[in-house]
């Protein structure tokens, strides 16, 4: 996972190795389509640390995303 803020001159990353995981299901709204709501979650801190600038802040963080959505199906 990486992540970057930049505002111009400064920039502040981050770069850890983890795991996703995340689960769905689909909802048949006819023969042809179905909706499939879902949600992932990315965790992240082997191997993490924060960079200011290129500079090293911290070598001990943790990261996480959570995503949410719903996709469409139709065949």
């Amino acid at each position: 996972m990486r992540y970057q803020s930049d505002d111009g001159p400064n920039r502040l990353t981050s770069t850890a190795f983890g795991v996703n995981l995340g689960t769905g299901y689909d909802v048949p709204i006819s023969r042809s389509i179905s909706l499939t709501p879902f949600v992932s979650a990315f965790v992240a801190s082997f191997g993490s640390g924060i960079k200011f600038n290129g500079d090293p802040v911290r070598d001990d963080v943790g990261l996480m995303v959570i995503q949410a959505g719903v996709g469409v199906s139709w065949y």
